[in-house]
């Protein structure tokens, strides 16, 4: 005789069938991971911390601009990676992709799985929106003649780190 799986068992199997699930078609996933591309990801995100952080030792107007156009591409770069990853899990969803063998058995896997791809998508989808609205809620507190938050917090959490790691540089920038 089979022995049944937990309600725990169920849970876990579709959390592994979500984890597992490309977030990407192949095609954009290829490209997304291609080493140059990669490398262009890291410079522009770099482009963009430096943008919204605006530090006072940028004095070139030639290096600002580009700042600003290789943080522009990165934001846009993200909103079309960001606007495929939802369309693919909704695709993965209307295309009843998003099937559990025995789902009518197993339907405790089925809503984790479902659920678990839709968290995957949203999360993935949000987190760098989420540092660049911080960024730029910071902005307007300064305008309003507040002191900035977020900055402040991604500045300390930045400090820990790399006083942990054995820096100890000027922290006048961060």
């Amino acid at each position: 005789m089979k022995k049944q799986k937990t309600l725990f068992q169920r849970f876990i199997y579709g959390v592994k069938l979500a984890w597992n699930l490309p977030s990407m078609p192949t095609s954009v996933d290829k490209l997304h991971n291609y080493p140059l591309i990669c490398i262009f990801r890291v410079i522009k995100g770099i482009s963009i911390l430096l943008f919204l952080s605006s530090p006072s030792w940028i004095n070139n107007s030639y290096i600002k601009w580009i700042i600003f156009v290789l943080a522009m591409i990165q934001f846009i770069y993200i909103a079309v990676i960001s606007f495929i990853k939802i369309g693919y899990i909704v695709y993965l969803w209307k295309n009843k992709k998003l099937e559990v063998r025995n789902s009518p058995i197993d339907h405790i896997a089925y809503l984790t799985l479902k659920l678990a791809t839709c968290i995957k998508g949203a999360c993935v989808a949000g987190g760098a929106g989420a540092t660049g609205l911080g960024f730029g809620a910071d902005k307007l507190l300064e305008e309003a003649g507040y002191p900035p938050f977020f900055k402040k917090a991604v500045g300390n959490q930045l400090s820990n780190i790399l006083s942990g790691l054995g820096y100890t540089g000027n922290a006048e920038y961060l």
